[in-house]
């Protein structure tokens, strides 16, 4: 996705916690590294404190530090934001370079029935990395699909909207025989980064899978319907 998409979710998340010093910049964080297979070496879960550094020393000017190294538990969210939202237009690898998710492994695949035909899909990619301005609209849209998504979860926390993420993305997986031990090892992971005990258990939080799949298919109707600007 493009990062003004990207900020705008995060954004409404954090608007749903309460959370007004925390920057929605946050949600941009995985794409500081731009280079060749960066979707590999800062698109993962386990880099969280790389990227965290590298954000806070070299891409955010002095005068705006301050809010930003403030709560670790709503940046986590927003790098999550990002890891999710990306699997609208392209492979990631939250859980390690052995775990990929594709998108026509997901139900996205369904809406953009254009996937399996290359050119159309690299026009779609263009469109949603950035290369070509998106209009008002597809954002006046997208924040109140992004709004709604987050109120039909149901949940006030931060930590509990993260494990969401995390378990929207494990069920995503391309190969997930061994989903569970993943989905810990990126609880643990996260556990490691925000230093809070509250990430222990992945809860299997089916009612929100629901609510995942039906923004997933109404967020690719949309890129669907707007790829062609």
């Amino acid at each position: 996705m493009d990062s003004k998409s990207h900020q705008l979710f995060a954004k409404c998340l954090l608007e749903h916690v309460e959370d007004k010093i925390t920057s929605p910049e946050w949600g941009t964080a995985p794409d500081i590294d731009m280079k060749f297979l960066h979707r590999w070496y800062r698109h993962r879960i386990s880099v969280l404190p790389k990227i965290y550094n590298e954000f806070i020393n070299g891409f955010i000017p002095s005068s705006k530090l301050f809010g930003f190294e403030d709560n670790k538990d709503n940046i986590t969210l927003c790098i999550l934001s990002h890891l999710y939202l990306d699997i609208f237009n392209g492979w990631i690898f939250p859980f390690g370079l052995w775990n990929p998710i594709y998108p026509k492994d997901t139900i996205i695949n369904d809406v953009l029935d254009d996937i399996d035909e290359p050119s159309k899909l690299v026009k779609n990619l263009k469109n949603l990395s950035g290369l070509t301005t998106f209009s008002d609209m597809f954002y006046i849209e997208s924040e109140g699909i992004f709004k709604e998504f987050i109120k039909n979860l149901n949940v006030k926390n931060n930590y509990e909207l993260t494990e969401i993420l995390v378990k929207r993305l494990s069920i995503h997986l391309t190969n997930n025989s061994y989903i569970i031990n993943i989905e810990l090892k990126a609880i643990k992971d996260i556990h490691h980064f925000t230093k809070n005990n509250i990430y222990n258990t992945l809860y299997p939080y089916e009612e929100q899978m629901k609510d995942c799949e039906q923004f997933e298919i109404e967020y690719a109707d949309l890129i669907n319907k707007t790829s062609g600007v």
